[in-house]
């Protein structure tokens, strides 16, 4: 897609967008979208990281908190490979434009780096990062989740680590208090069942929602446009299939109109989406659609008032879909193409992908193993919440490009999030 086909696209969801406002039963809040601005090349001051002359018998990995591993694991990958790992952990734009910047210097912001699938795409385009396809043994590939969705032009750029396909989260207490039998299967279903728990008094706002000027807000209008067309966003030439009133896109961002102040709480607008589901775990909600690692998390005494209370199903669909599944929303490792430790980050990414160590991973820091038999192994062990379900919500995975992923996806989601946040 050129520039030229691309302001076309924005024009479009601009119109789009004030078109939506008019149908909205609120007032619109004055705010605009606060976009978080990389430091351009020219800008960064790029220092050389110490010890640049390291040995090969150590690596630095730079990571998101999220992804950060305990010390007595890290010990324990140093023991068993004589591999050194040095742990810096960033958050997720902080990360992000480490990467950018130390690797625009040709410097290597570590020899192996967490990653998400959105910023690794323009890395890859920039030729920032290494192939690693000759890191892999081929059993490990044909074991690994989502792993082609880190192919680019046939080369392996990375490989997914954390498998968090999302699923609906309900309190199962609200629906009982509401007379509610059935767990939701559709949208219209969820949004009739938010209005009985709402009138009965059980929660004034019963559906989460993220609706900030941040990349969450972009993904949850990305899923419900799969929902409500069941066909990718863009077609085989990347032109969008989400403008017309009869398109997903259209009739998800209608949703989100016809909602926000009945059964969604206006205040999603400018609440941060790693906190975005407080209030759910609070038990001041009833419904979020979240990765189906958070299922744990609502049973932990230490951050949730909801234990014994919440279970999970499929993502609810709509007449096109049964459900759906953004199928390349994926975490993952990828090396540096300034490494000189190609071969030492190959083993660290070997050893996190061995079934043994995916699955004392998920257990220390919550991560859902991307390796099918360490997760299978979970489920059949009855150590993972949701069981099954993880597999079955995946079977709906839908893809929001018809060919692969543009480098220009990070740049468009970030826009695409401003544009849902402006309608509400």
């Amino acid at each position: 897609m050129n520039r030229k086909q691309m302001l076309v696209v924005w024009v479009i969801l601009i119109v789009l967008a004030l078109s939506l406002v008019g149908c909205g039963s609120t007032a619109a809040p004055e705010a605009t979208a606060s976009v978080s601005e990389s430091a351009s090349v020219e800008e960064a001051t790029v220092e050389a990281p110490e010890g640049s002359d390291e040995p090969q018998g150590s690596i630095r990995y730079l990571t998101y908190p999220w992804s950060a591993l305990p010390d007595e694991m890290l010990a324990r990958f140093t023991e068993e490979t004589g591999i050194e790992v040095e742990q810096e952990v960033l958050g997720y734009e902080e990360l992000n434009t480490k990467v950018t910047t130390s690797s625009a210097a040709q410097i290597a912001p570590a020899d192996v780096f967490a990653t998400y699938i959105v910023p690794l795409a323009g890395h890859v385009a920039a030729e920032f990062i290494e192939p690693i396809d000759d890191c892999l043994p081929e059993e490990t590939k044909q074991d690994v989740l989502g792993i082609d969705v880190f192919r680019f032009d046939d080369q392996l750029m990375g490989v997914p680590t954390y498998y968090d396909v999302a699923v609906l989260l309900y309190n199962k207490s609200h629906l009982e208090q509401a007379g509610i039998t059935k767990v939701p299967e559709t949208f219209d279903e969820l949004y009739d069942a938010s209005i009985k728990i709402k009138e009965a008094g059980i929660s004034q706002y019963p559906l989460i929602m993220p609706l900030a000027a941040q990349p969450g807000t972009a993904g949850r209008w990305q899923l419900l446009s799969l929902i409500f067309s069941g066909e990718p966003l863009f077609d085989e030439d990347l032109q969008p299939q989400f403008t017309s009133p009869d398109s997903g896109g259209y009739k998800a961002m209608q949703f989100i109109v016809d909602s926000l102040g009945v059964i969604i709480d206006p205040a999603m607008v400018e609440v941060d989406n790693t906190v975005q589901g407080d209030p759910f775990f609070a038990g001041d909600a009833s419904f979020l659609i979240t990765g189906i690692g958070q299922l744990s998390n609502a049973d932990d005494p230490e951050t949730s008032k909801v234990v014994d209370q919440v279970s999970a199903a499929l993502v609810p669909g709509s007449d096109a879909t049964r459900s759906a599944a953004l199928n390349f929303y994926l975490d993952g490792l990828a090396v540096s193409k300034f490494t000189s430790n190609k071969e030492a980050a190959c083993q660290f990414i070997n050893w996190w992908l061995d079934p043994e160590n995916a699955k004392e991973i998920f257990t220390e820091i919550q991560v859902v193993p991307t390796s099918e038999e360490a997760l299978r192994q979970l489920v059949d062990e009855e150590q993972f919440p949701g069981g099954d379900l993880v597999f079955e919500q995946s079977a709906y995975g839908l893809p929001v490009f018809a060919t692969g992923m543009p480098a220009w996806f990070d740049q468009w989601e970030t826009d695409a999030a401003s544009h849902v946040n402006q309608v509400a």
